[in-house]
């Protein structure tokens, strides 16, 4: 099958720029078919592309094969069936659009990680029933005077204590 051939047929150039897989598979069977016949850089001349672009579009004809949709631009090439090769295009807009959900729905999934998680409140956490708030002070005369003691609020972190961390707090350094 010639250029002209594929252009009539398939109303695809593979001459111009377009790096679709459609066009990819096309130009790469292209290449496969003719490389038989002439050299990379008669191929390349033709089809108005480097010959290294095309000899890289060989060598990943094993990789294209892999891909199930392949075996549809194989077929429709091999026997000049457009049929195939709209069935081609609609299974790849398929394809397309599910990749399209699945991306769609893990980005909501990763929103949902990202935002600030809420914070569940204990009876305990409060810092007294009637609301008062202990004393607080900062992080140095905190640091001071829990220096020698041995309690757990040395190992939790400072901006995370809670209203009854502040109690027990003012009770060891009153005791």
């Amino acid at each position: 099958m010639t250029i002209q051939e594929i252009k009539d047929i398939f109303n695809i150039d593979i001459r111009e720029k377009n790096r679709t897989d459609l066009h990819v598979y096309i130009r790469t069977l292209y290449v496969q078919k003719e490389v038989k016949k002439t050299s990379f850089n008669k191929i390349a001349k033709d089809l108005k592309y480097n010959h290294s672009t095309l000899l890289h579009c060989n060598n990943r004809l094993e990789d294209y094969k892999a891909d199930p949709l392949f075996m549809y631009i194989e077929k429709a090439f091999k026997n000049k069936d457009v049929i195939l090769l709209n069935e081609f295009k609609r299974l790849f807009e398929e394809r397309r659009l599910q990749r399209t959900r699945a991306t769609k729905q893990e980005n909501y999934i990763h929103h949902l990680l990202l935002e600030k998680p809420k914070r569940l409140t204990k009876e305990e956490d409060r810092i007294s029933i009637d609301f008062s708030q202990p004393k607080r002070t900062d992080i140095l005369e905190v640091a001071k005077k829990l220096r020698f003691v041995k309690t757990y609020l040395n190992d939790k972190y400072f901006n995370e204590w809670t209203g009854r961390d502040w109690n027990k707090y003012n009770e060891l350094i009153t005791n």
